[in-house]
């Protein structure tokens, strides 16, 4: 199957399989060095997520829950009321932080995924294909966008 068929073939998906066909912005990674910068930026963020620490990890619900005492932040994830999500990464220097924003367009497939917390909760994600000219695509970025009741 050629390039061109491939892209139309998963396009035609969107409807069967509830992928959706949009834009995706995702600047490059802010690098911060400094703990008490990653705090503040931590601090400023608004919105729903979860924040893991050297020592635990917490729920972050409109911008309250996070506990600075379980130590240094290693990985976070939240998304805040507008649908902007924030995503923090441990590296060896320092901390890289994400911001991951779905537009209207064409330029990659998206589809919602879920996940089982240990507290009981989905934990929600969408997950971005790219859509290159050689038909290879491939899972190129995700971002956290909430959390469900878990319903037995």
């Amino acid at each position: 199957m050629k390039a061109e068929e491939t892209i139309n073939a998963l396009k035609g998906l969107v409807q069967v399989n509830g992928l959706a066909a949009v834009d995706l912005d995702v600047p490059l990674s802010e690098h911060l060095t400094d703990p008490t910068d990653v705090e503040a930026r931590i601090a400023s963020w608004t919105g729903t997520g979860w924040i893991a620490r050297q020592s635990g990890v917490r729920t972050i619900v409109s911008g309250a829950g996070d506990d600075t005492a379980l130590g240094q932040p290693v990985s976070a994830e939240i998304v805040d009321a507008s649908g902007v999500s924030r995503q923090l990464r441990r590296v060896v220097d320092g901390w890289n932080i994400t911001t991951v924003k779905e537009t209207a367009g064409t330029s990659h497939l998206a589809e919602t995924v879920r996940h089982v917390a240990l507290d009981h909760r989905i934990v929600v994600y969408r997950r971005y294909w790219s859509l290159p000219d050689d038909g290879a695509a491939e899972v190129v970025a995700w971002r956290f966008v909430g959390f469900e009741e878990f319903k037995s």
